[in-house]
């Protein structure tokens, strides 16, 4: 038998002596002496019984359910947390449940939505430059690009909005690296683009100049003249 005081037991078990000290005043581990100070000293009986306490409340048996655990035989306490512990497995499980159809419900919310703005953008697109496209591409160059937009997940959308970003930036460069320029506009076209060609590109960008809504478009975003910056760039390196 040797004898500890409360800071020796604390160190030994990483238990707070401000719990230790708790544990006396409920009655749950009660000191075998004191010192003529009035600290606290325990033995190894002592060191036992805290294990024992620690062990159940690692299986998250509440304290006032500690004390009367340890008068049972531990047969008896395992049956009885195991079906505590079975209850709280199968409430997380329903409540994991609940999350998931929620999460998947707002994702299958976000799928529509993005496919409803897909549908408003190809609409635009027909209204404003489907008749003219069909005549210089084709129907069936026109619809396989419409397809491939349809099909474009919503990352992919984000890939090509970032890729269109760094094309404005790069036209609004006094000094411009029109190879760099060509290769970000040709990654963007591919996003859509079904079939490319450097002849598909250069005439793309022919009708760009020829189009005032092209010209608002690039020289709005990226300065005046950004369009025919484009237009020569893809005309040098495409």
């Amino acid at each position: 038998m040797y004898i500890l005081t409360i800071k020796e037991l604390a160190a030994m078990t990483g238990v707070s002596t401000r719990t230790l000290r708790y544990y006396d005043e409920i009655a749950l581990l009660k000191p075998v002496d004191y010192t003529e100070a009035g600290y606290r000293l325990y033995n190894q009986q002592s060191v036992d019984r805290l294990q024992q306490i620690l062990f159940y409340r690692e299986l998250k048996m509440p304290l006032a359910k500690v004390a009367q655990a340890m008068t049972q035989s531990r047969e008896q306490v395992f049956h009885e947390q195991r079906k505590a512990l079975q209850q709280e497995h199968e409430r997380l499980e329903k409540l994991l449940h609940v999350i998931d159809d929620a999460l998947g419900e707002n994702r299958m919310i976000n799928e529509q939505k993005f496919a409803a703005f897909k549908q408003e953008k190809l609409a635009e697109q027909e209204q404003l430059y489907g008749v003219e496209s069909r005549r210089k591409y084709g129907e069936e160059a026109i619809k396989a690009s419409y397809t491939k937009y349809q099909d474009m997940t919503e990352e992919q959308y984000k890939e090509m909005q970032a890729v269109e970003a760094l094309l404005i930036e790069a036209l609004r460069q006094p000094s411009v690296d029109e190879a760099y320029v060509v290769a970000l506009h040709k990654q963007w076209l591919l996003f859509t683009w079904v079939t490319y060609t450097p002849k598909m590109h250069k005439g793309l960008v022919e009708g760009y100049l020829a189009d005032e809504r092209f010209i608002a478009y690039y020289d709005r975003q990226a300065g005046q003249g950004a369009t025919q910056k484009l237009y020569e760039a893809i005309q040098h390196y495409a």
